[in-house]
């Protein structure tokens, strides 16, 4: 089968939203993904919509590993989507564009711990020193996984800034924050 062809037939399975063939939108999402597939993206953008929670969490990670910024700013908005936004923070930072830097800093307070985590990561790929400050707030967290992705972003950062709080972190009553730490 020539690429083309299997890519609009990878698409069409990914439209189609016949509840009985979920696993077929979901083995499209991931051949589509591994191709890098950029005719995939506005398909992928109108699944996040979708009332399948699975289908919307695997097109937001296609979309990070695609990496087209012409999902940005959906995938900001499904930061607002609590079963869907560890996905589309993870998939911020992978696409890299500075525009989610904001939305994700503010990110940082929500109260889901998992989802503090992987703001924390999407931050450190960003590599955008306006979250360094951010960041060492965030590393105050009584929350070990937090601490640790906060570490490990401020690590990606390399600001200067950063140096201080990494030396407290060295100290911390977890042996895993001091071990990402060092």
């Amino acid at each position: 089968m020539e690429n083309e062809e299997l890519v609009k037939l990878l698409i069409r399975n990914l439209e189609d939203t016949n509840p009985n063939y979920e696993y077929d939108r979901i083995s499209a999402i991931e051949r589509l993904e591994k191709m890098k597939e950029k005719k995939a993206v506005e398909p992928l953008i109108k699944a996040l919509g979708e009332k399948n929670v699975r289908v919307q969490q695997m097109a937001a990670g296609a979309l990070g590993e695609i990496g087209d910024p012409r999902a940005v700013h959906i995938l900001i908005k499904t930061l607002e989507n609590s079963k869907v936004r560890n996905s589309a923070a993870s998939a911020l930072g992978k696409i890299g564009d500075k525009i989610a830097v904001h939305p994700l800093i503010k990110a940082l307070n929500n109260k889901d711990t998992d989802f503090r985590k992987c703001v924390a990561f999407a931050l450190g790929e960003l590599k955008d020193k306006n979250a360094v400050e951010p960041l060492i707030e965030a590393l105050g967290s009584r929350v070990e996984k937090v601490r640790c992705a906060v570490i490990h972003a401020l690590g990606e950062l390399g600001d200067p800034r950063a140096v201080d709080s990494l030396i407290i972190a060295l100290k911390d009553r977890n042996n895993r924050v001091r071990s990402w730490a060092s």
